[in-house]
């Protein structure tokens, strides 16, 4: 596989890990943890373990990636997000939500033809 090859399945497996780990996160603040107890919740420690794969993740894509395009991916973070808080947490996703999304992607339009 090519470096550049190698670098999207780099940003791809950022992206998973992201809405994956800020999802399991927000699962565990909601859980009824008090004391220490809430730090030591295995939701918490995988979610933020997931979230600091992200960025060794990120550091190795940025290698054979320019920051430009970088950008670009990591976006697909947030519609995963949404998705993975309705489908996983029940979450209902709103009118604030789409348009918020569809937001997002005229703005990569507009970044990617610049």
């Amino acid at each position: 596989m090519s470096a550049l090859g190698l670098a999207h399945v780099y940003v791809l497996g950022a992206v998973a890990m992201t809405g994956v780990g800020q999802v399991l996160v927000k699962q565990a603040s909601t859980r009824a943890e008090t004391g220490l107890r809430i730090f030591t919740s295995w939701r918490l420690v995988l979610g933020y373990t997931f979230l600091f794969g992200m960025t060794l993740l990120t550091q190795l894509a940025l290698h054979d990636m320019t920051l430009r395009e970088l950008s670009v991916w990591i976006t697909l973070t947030y519609p995963l997000t949404i998705g993975l808080s309705a489908l996983w947490l029940e979450e209902r996703v709103g009118l604030r939500e789409l348009l918020g999304l569809a937001v997002l992607v005229v703005g990569l339009v507009v970044f990617s033809l610049a």
